[in-house]
């Protein structure tokens, strides 16, 4: 009725050319357990630590001269794409009868996203999450098999944003978008012999959030704060 799944990979290159290096972490991990009565419970976590430099674009001119160099610009503003990504999921599904389902599916993911750039500064924080409900039935019409599925779904996101210009070690905040979403539907799904959906919803989204754009001078080495 138990079982446990769990991986984790490390990959380290120097790559190809200068300031190209990266580093990438990844963590797997899946449980699950079954009732006697056939309800399942399963539970999935992840997590990605990616560090990985930019060597950024080359003339032609600079390609001939050495294919290996990196972008000036690039290794002065240290070009990086840097983040940290987490997730989480739950499932349950329990059978009412032979032929008929309960299922809750829930999940959350978590990024956050360091990415300098020759140009700017994108410092970013993702978070994203869904529920659903849903109810199965598998009952033959007309001697045929049929699957009937409706359910009620909802998810949101919400997204913090800032945007720096780079000025290799003092930053300049350029932009603070803060943008919320939430969407919630139902769905109905019946297949028989050939597959006919009907979906149904409504989407909710609230006021964006963003406090306009604004600019503010920071000395090398300090912190901007909104």
């Amino acid at each position: 009725p138990f079982d446990l799944y769990g991986g984790f990979t490390y990959t380290r290159a120097n790559g190809y050319r200068d300031h190209s290096g990266i580093s990438l972490q990844r963590i797997f991990s899946n449980v699950g357990y079954q009732f006697s009565g056939g309800t399942n419970l399963r539970l999935d976590l992840g997590h990605v630590r990616n560090k990985q430099a930019l060597p950024g674009a080359l003339t032609l001119t600079e390609f001939k001269s050495d294919p290996r160099q990196a972008e000036a610009a690039s290794v002065s503003q240290d070009a990086r794409h840097d983040y940290h990504f987490n997730r989480a999921a739950f499932t349950v599904r329990t059978p009412l009868a032979s032929n008929q389902a309960l299922e809750w599916f829930t999940h959350y993911n978590y990024t956050d996203l360091d990415h300098p750039l020759a140009f700017a500064v994108i410092d970013n924080v993702d978070n994203n999450w869904s529920t659903e409900l849903r109810y199965l039935i598998d009952a033959p019409l007309f001697d045929y098999g049929n699957r009937f599925t409706t359910g009620l779904q909802y998810a949101g996101t919400r997204q913090i944003d800032y945007n720096f210009a780079n000025n290799g070690g003092g930053l300049l905040v350029l932009t603070d978008a803060n943008s919320n979403a939430r969407v919630m539907m139902g769905n109905n799904d019946n297949r028989y012999g050939v597959v006919m959906t009907f979906p149904s919803g409504f989407p909710y989204v609230p006021k964006s959030g963003l406090p306009g754009s604004y600019m503010l001078g920071c000395a090398a080495g300090s912190a901007c704060v909104p």
